[in-house]
C-alpha cells in the first residue's frame, strides 16, 4: 500500500468522483446496442469494447505524445498500436516499456521483439506471478499529461472479441502517481 498525504488522498477521491461521473454519463447515454461516443473535450473518456473504438483512442493518445510514453503491458500484440509507438519514436518521443515476461515469451504474436529491434527500451517483469497492469503514461511531467488504464489488453482481441474497458484521463497528478508506480516496477524488472 502507498502512503498518501491528506492532499493526495483528497485529489484521488476527487478524480474518482470525476471518473464515476464520466461512467454514469456513458451508461446513461447507452441504448441496448451502442454506447455514445466519448467526448474528447472531457478530462476523462470512458470506452467499452467491443462497442467503442478503444484502440483508436489509444492511437490518438500516442499520436499526441510530445516527450515520453511509459507502457506497462500484460499483452502487447496489436499491430496498429505497435505502429503508433514506432511513429512516436520517429518523432523523437522517448518510449519505455515494461511487460510480463511469461506472457511475452509464450505469445507467438507478441510485438515486443519489433519494439526492441528498433531500439526501444523494454524490460520484463519477473517478480510477480502476473504483471497484469495495462497502463500507458504520456508526457507525465507536462500539462499534456495523459493516463490510459483499465482492463484493456493491447491486443486485437481486446478491441474485437472481448468485453474490456479503457479510461483516458488527462490529469498531471494522477499521471505522475502512475509514473512513480511504473518506476518502482521498472526497478524490479530485467532488461529484455
Amino acid at each position: 500500500m502507498v502512503n498518501l498525504s491528506k492532499t493526495q488522498y483528497k485529489n484521488i477521491i476527487k478524480v474518482l468522483g470525476v471518473i464515476a461521473g464520466a461512467i454514469a454519463i456513458s451508461i446513461n447515454a447507452c441504448n441496448k446496442d451502442k454506447i455514445s461516443k466519448p467526448n474528447p473535450q472531457l478530462p476523462i473518456q470512458v470506452f467499452f469494447t467491443p462497442w467503442d473504438n478503444a484502440e483508436q483512442a489509444i492511437i490518438d493518445a500516442i499520436d499526441s505524445a510530445k516527450h515520453s510514453i511509459y507502457i506497462q503491458a500484460y499483452v502487447w500484440t496489436s499491430k496498429p498500436l505497435t505502429q503508433a509507438v514506432l511513429e512516436a519514436r520517429k518523432r523523437g518521443v522517448a518510449i519505455h516499456v515494461l511487460c510480463d515476461k511469461n506472457q511475452m515469451m509464450s505469445s507467438k504474436s507478441s510485438q515486443i521483439p519489433t519494439l526492441v529491434k528498433v531500439g526501444i527500451t523494454v524490460k520484463l517483469e519477473v517478480k510477480y506471478q502476473s504483471a497484469h497492469n495495462k497502463v500507458i503514461i504520456i508526457d507525465y511531467n507536462t500539462s499534456n499529461a495523459t493516463l490510459l488504464t483499465g482492463s484493456y489488453n493491447f491486443s486485437y482481441s481486446a478491441q474485437n472479441k472481448n468485453a474490456e474497458n479503457l479510461l483516458v484521463i488527462r490529469d498531471a497528478k494522477l499521471a505522475k502517481a502512475y509514473f512513480d508506480n511504473w518506476q518502482r516496477h521498472s526497478n524490479d524488472a530485467i532488461m529484455y
